[in-house]
């Protein structure tokens, strides 16, 4: 009953057109600045995978990379992928694991 009222209170104060363009303005201000951090976390971490697979490469040459092969392997273990996460004062972090260079 009194979400009922509340809706009933809207239309009669301003509309219905005014509050769905109003929540849809609060909406997407309020997702656009999290999905603009995921976006930005997202492209860190693509750019990091990259180098990440730069250096490996570097290391063992283009064919074999392609290869795959136990070395290519154990490379990927000793070099883990660094982390890259949003801590709680939305900023973006990266953290590095313990047997990385």
């Amino acid at each position: 009953p009194a979400l009922r009222l509340q809706n009933l209170m809207r239309l009669q104060i301003l509309g219905c057109g005014w509050w769905t363009k109003r929540t849809r303005i609060v909406a997407n201000v309020s997702t656009s600045a999290e999905t603009k951090l995921e976006h930005n976390r997202a492209i860190e971490e693509k750019r990091l995978h990259q180098e990440w697979q730069e250096d490996i490469k570097e290391e063992l040459g283009m064919l074999e990379y392609m290869r795959g092969g136990s070395k290519r392997r154990y490379l990927e273990r000793v070099n883990p992928k660094p982390i890259v996460y949003i801590d709680e004062k939305n900023e973006i972090r990266i953290e590095y694991p313990a047997g990385r260079k």
